[in-house]
């Protein structure tokens, strides 16, 4: 992965289409916290999602943490690959909360830009 192409199919791309596949944006039942069980119950919202990706891209050697922001309640994941990139969804977007939700996200593990 070169970092920038979001055409060619690649490990974190698989990996990013089949969260995308197997979770539904929405809680419908429990909210587990383990990675299997999130899969397994298909729902869930940004944590469910960051626990599963962590889980995911680790499986697969990527080295991946999760970022927590608590000033807006939110989290999201930066997985390494000749640097630290992030992933939400969508990989290395990290100003969608402040461009495209209007919020003010710190993150104090890493600088973007």
């Amino acid at each position: 992965w070169d970092g920038k192409s979001h055409t060619q199919n690649t490990g974190i791309q698989a990996i990013q289409h089949w969260i995308g596949n197997t979770i539904r944006y929405q809680i419908i039942g429990n909210r587990p916290i383990q990675p299997s069980m999130i899969a397994h119950e298909h729902t869930g919202y940004c944590g469910e999602t960051q626990k599963l990706a962590v889980a995911t891209f680790r499986s697969a050697l990527i080295p991946m943490n999760g970022i927590m922001n608590y000033a807006e309640d939110h989290v999201w994941s930066e997985f390494y690959e000749r640097g630290w990139y992030h992933y939400d969804g969508a990989v290395n977007n990290p100003y969608m909360y402040t461009d495209g939700w209007g919020k003010h996200v710190i993150n104090l593990g890493l600088e973007w830009g």
